[in-house]
């Protein structure tokens, strides 16, 4: 049947070409070919019949054409009785077991009633609905025909004498024992057949225990290793045990003890070789029934394939070894990480501060080597004309040396103010008075080409705070601001009073409570946000080397802590910058700039004029001063 199937044309039949065919219908179809008792498979909505050697016999001259046909259109009459519970098996997915069936059968030229003890199992496919059916059966007919002859007999020999009574009782326990011989095999058999439905089955095995005599199909001898020569039947267990592992032996035989001292289900894995010489995983299933007297009569089973399932363990157990490892060590490695981004960190902090001192002598010995350039050179000139009796000009050189002392001292002050350490006067101000009398000297101190705008509070509240740094931290701010507009723009000062409330202040890093704020806004380039995450950075400075020291921003930062306030910046790049300066409220209202702060503030603008580049209104200085003043800015 196997060769007569692989030689049909199924692709011009509705089941279409083999290689189409679902896994588990070529599986069934493998199992029904090995069989030894009559088997079919029907498949599809139509239960299109496929039938082994033994069945061909019952359908008589319906074979070949049965094959492929609908079961139905095969058997017609024959088909009726078993339909119902047939068909339920593909509705339910339950299997069906029918211990005496009668069905009308044509045979020798006449249709005579046979008698069988059936199965039917359903396939099912990789979603789990049912395919097709596994049909098994024995014929009984000729046990049948036995019973209801001795029934006869038995009637017939009530009347006989005691002798002949026992002899039909000896008989009677036969054909008992007989039956349920035959139905424990059927029963087995089925089992086996629905395990081999279920997995990856690789053969089966039927052990007669107390003749020692295996039957295996030939899936089993091909995967066992068995020498082809012993055949399928009436081999030893010996000969079965032959290919296994010499390690797995004794573990075998240990489990197969075992199960016959108990009975029932058996499961074992052990290793056996195969006919490439190569050993491979497989786990042995099955059941030994017991005699009356616990002793084991038959043991069926089937062979399954653990190979990749052994291999996916082990890999599956490595894992879990490197992963216990891993954790082991985790821990340590953790801390040898820390250890050394710690050292990273040291290595980088040193190194940023060792680049922060090179900017900051960088910048101060450039303008401490200005300044006292400047004042060597007035000390110098001053010689010079006193040796040539020309004391008309020795006022003026004194003065740039004045200048450049004067400038050294405002360096020095910037340091101060940044490491927060200058001696602070402070005296009760108000910011008002402070800004509207310093309006004159920023436009002087940014030029023309930028418009001065001043948006004072009616009533500004007093602050105390010290005075020429306040001006100085103003000054430096608009200077700023002028860099920042080299096209021109506007520059808008305003004071204002806040009451800021915890949460605020909370985030300004400030107590809550009344502040006076002075904001200093231009319409400049504005910075982008790396910038602005650096501006009250320690030596940061966006001029090039020798330009500054990076100290101004940082400077009105250390003031403002010292003066118990707050400076912030608002900037966005092409939109401009706001600098606001915090100071706390003072209880004490503020006096007028007193007249002796004039002239401090008048030198303060005369030095502004000459600072401011654009200045129309500066009064020029001699050309041998611009050098000396430019270094004081």
């Amino acid at each position: 049947m196997g060769a007569l199937m692989r030689a049909h044309d199924w692709a011009a039949t509705p089941m279409g070409p083999p290689e189409t065919w679902p896994q588990s219908f070529r599986t069934s179809l493998s199992i029904m070919l090995n069989s030894t008792l009559l088997c079919a498979v029907l498949w599809g909505p139509e239960l299109r019949l496929f039938y082994n050697d033994v069945y061909k016999r019952s359908l008589a001259d319906r074979h070949p054409g049965a094959l492929g046909q609908p079961v139905a259109e095969v058997w017609g009459e024959t088909w009726a009785p078993v339909s119902d519970d047939f068909l339920r098996v593909m509705a339910t997915g339950e299997g069906f077991g029918q211990g005496v069936i009668e069905l009308p059968m044509f045979r020798n030229g006449y249709y005579q009633a046979t008698y069988w003890n059936a199965t039917a199992s359903p396939i099912k496919g990789e979603d789990g609905t049912v395919l097709g059916l596994f049909n098994m059966a024995i014929e009984t007919t000729a046990q049948v025909a036995a019973d209801l002859e001795r029934d006869i007999r038995h009637h017939q020999l009530q009347s006989s004498n005691v002798g002949l009574r026992e002899e039909v009782h000896t008989r009677t326990a036969e054909r008992d024992r007989a039956i349920e011989n035959e139905t424990n095999a059927l029963r087995n058999a089925e089992r086996v057949q629905l395990a081999l439905a279920a997995g990856a089955i690789i053969g089966t095995w039927n052990w007669d225990v107390p003749s020692n005599e295996f039957m295996v199909d030939n899936a089993f001898a091909h995967h066992f290793g068995l020498n082809p020569s012993f055949g399928l039947t009436g081999l030893t267990f010996e000969q079965i045990i032959e290919t296994v592992h010499p390690e797995d032996r004794e573990g075998l035989c240990q489990a197969i003890q075992e199960v016959f001292e108990r009975g029932g289900r058996y499961a074992h894995q052990y290793r056996v070789r195969r006919r490439n010489g190569h050993y491979y995983w497989v786990e042995a299933n099955g059941r030994v029934d017991l005699d009356e007297n616990g002793k084991p009569l038959r043991f069926p089973g089937i062979l399954l394939d653990v190979e990749d399932r052994r291999a996916l363990s082990a890999e599956r157990d490595r894992a879990l070894t490197e992963l216990r490892e891993l954790n082991e060590t985790l821990e340590q490695r953790v801390l040898d990480r820390t250890q050394a981004l710690m050292q990273v960190e040291e290595a980088l902090l040193h190194s940023q501060k060792m680049e922060a001192v090179g900017q900051l002598t960088g910048g101060l010995a450039h303008d401490f080597n200005n300044l006292l350039a400047s004042t060597s050179s007035a000390l110098e000139m001053l010689g010079l004309r006193i040796e040539q009796g020309r004391f008309n000009d020795l006022p003026r050189y004194i003065a740039i040396a004045e200048q450049a002392c004067s400038s050294a001292a405002a360096l020095t002050h910037r340091l101060l103010a940044f490491a927060s350490r200058q001696t602070l006067v402070p005296q009760a101000t108000n910011l008002n008075d402070l800004v509207g009398g310093m309006l004159d000297l920023i436009r002087l101190t940014v030029g023309p080409g930028v418009r001065v705008e001043s948006a004072l509070a009616s009533e500004s509240w007093a602050t105390w705070v010290d005075v020429s740094q306040l001006e100085s931290a103003l000054i430096n701010l608009c200077i700023n601001a002028r860099d920042a507009m080299p096209s021109g723009g506007r520059l808008t000062i305003a004071t204002c009073n806040c009451v800021i409330d915890r949460v605020r202040a909370d985030a300004l890093d400030l107590p809550a409570g009344d502040y006076v704020t002075m904001q200093v806004s231009d319409t400049g380039t504005g910075m982008d946000d790396a910038t602005l995450a650096r501006a009250f950075e320690p030596f940061f400075t966006t001029k090039q080397l020798g330009g500054g020291t990076g100290l101004g921003l940082s400077m009105i930062y250390g003031f403002a802590k010292q003066s118990s306030g707050h400076v912030q910046i608002a900037s966005r790049w092409g939109a401009g910058s706001t600098v606001t300066l915090y100071l706390p409220r003072h209880a004490q209202v503020s006096p007028t700039l007193p007249a002796t702060d004039v002239p401090r503030v008048l030198g303060t603008r005369v030095c502004a004029q000459a600072l401011a580049p654009n200045a129309t209104e500066a009064a020029a200085p001699p050309a041998d001063l611009v050098a000396s003043i430019a270094v004081a800015s």
